[in-house]
């Protein structure tokens, strides 16, 4: 109505794929990160096996710290790791 088109200057046009560019960033990284989870969770039991001094239950320490420690850890480090070099390529 009243626009005489002087606003239409002050308008930024975004990219129709920007969207879609975030979102396969975002599901890219989160791929990373279970790989990232696998591969920390399977070494790390193998090396708990290995180092430990524990004789009483040592597969099951070794079992729960993969699983509840060393993976999420080196997931969630892949995840920013990743979302961030891929957003800046």
């Amino acid at each position: 109505m009243w626009d005489s088109g002087w606003i239409s200057k002050f308008r930024c046009r975004v990219p129709d794929n920007l969207n879609l560019l975030i979102m396969k960033i975002f599901f890219l990284s989160l791929l990373i990160a279970a790989a990232a989870y696998l591969v920390a969770a399977v070494g790390g039991y193998f090396l708990i096996n290995k180092l430990s001094s524990n004789t009483h239950d040592k597969s099951m320490e070794a079992t729960m710290t993969a699983a509840f420690v060393l993976g999420p850890i080196a997931a969630i480090i892949a995840f920013i790791a990743a979302y961030f070099y891929l957003r800046s390529h």
